[in-house]
């Protein structure tokens, strides 16, 4: 028979983790936020399944395209051309912008930093002619247009992030015998390397979604842009296009987990304060 005496103690536990679900900055362990993350999952996907419009395709037909995809349209090697490409012009914005942030203390620097930070406000539509005409080929072309609008946003996150380091720091550093620019070096580029990262970990999500627009324009060397604009042009054949948006969505969470992942392994120092 159930002893009562033990169910209740572990019922008790039970409701009062649920009870922590919804509580503001209440501590959830891991397993029991999975457990809800799948939960919420598996319930979307059944209404999903059984409720969703006639026009909006259901979660099977999806997976029946993506597989299509992947053996005849090769999905995966668009995928794989397209983040590489992302990942290189990341790569040639990130350099810039960190240089360009990191000379924000700099008298002479400043209304230039300001100048590329509000270039954010302006359109790339205007520039993507001019763009084309001074690039070769089109992989140059998309890459060139993906800097020019990271650019703007990678300085505005970083720059801001190096205008805020304490005066005290830098002095400091001054009576530890570095100079100004040494000060600069160890208080602003190495200590705020943590931040790089971070930035360059949220900025992503940024390129991500501008390559697929970039490459629906420009569809020469392909990409998983130019393959989701083929299938968006058939009407009433939104299988493929949910499905090709749904390996997007996967494929850019994954990065975004892994920078996350590599950024709390290399720079473990600035995560203790926060486990």
């Amino acid at each position: 028979m159930l002893d009562l005496r033990q169910i209740s103690p572990k019922l008790n536990k039970e409701m009062k983790e649920l009870k922590r679900f919804f509580e503001p900055n209440a501590k959830i362990s891991r397993r029991s936020m999975a457990l809800m993350t799948f939960f919420q999952v598996a319930v979307l996907l059944t209404l999903w399944q059984f409720f969703a419009a006639e026009i909006i395709p259901k979660p099977t037909d999806i997976f029946k395209s993506l597989g299509w995809l992947i053996s005849d349209r090769n999905m995966l090697g668009e995928l794989g051309s397209t983040t590489i490409l992302t990942l290189k012009a990341m790569f040639f914005a990130t350099s810039i912008g960190m240089v360009l942030s990191f000379l924000a203390p700099v008298a002479f620097f400043k209304p230039t930093v300001g100048l590329v930070a509000n270039l954010r406000f302006l359109t790339l539509v205007g520039f993507s002619v001019l763009i084309r005409l001074y690039t070769s080929t089109g992989e140059e072309y998309k890459v060139v247009l993906l800097i020019f609008g990271m650019l703007p946003y990678i300085v505005t996150a970083m720059s801001v992030e190096v205008i805020r380091i304490k005066k005290e720091k830098y002095n400091y550093a001054r009576t530890l015998g570095y100079g100004p620019w040494q000060s600069l070096w160890n208080v602003g580029v190495r200590g705020l390397m943590p931040k790089v990262l971070e930035v360059v970990r949220q900025n992503f999500a940024i390129a991500w979604m501008m390559i697929t627009m970039v490459e629906s324009a420009n569809r020469e060397n392909g990409g998983i842009g130019a393959l989701l604009y083929d299938q968006n042009r058939f009407a009433h054949n939104f299988d493929p296009v949910f499905a090709i948006q749904l390996a997007i969505f996967i494929v850019g969470m994954s990065v975004h987990v892994l920078l996350n992942y590599v950024n709390t392994k290399t720079f473990k120092w600035a995560y203790i304060s926060k486990s």
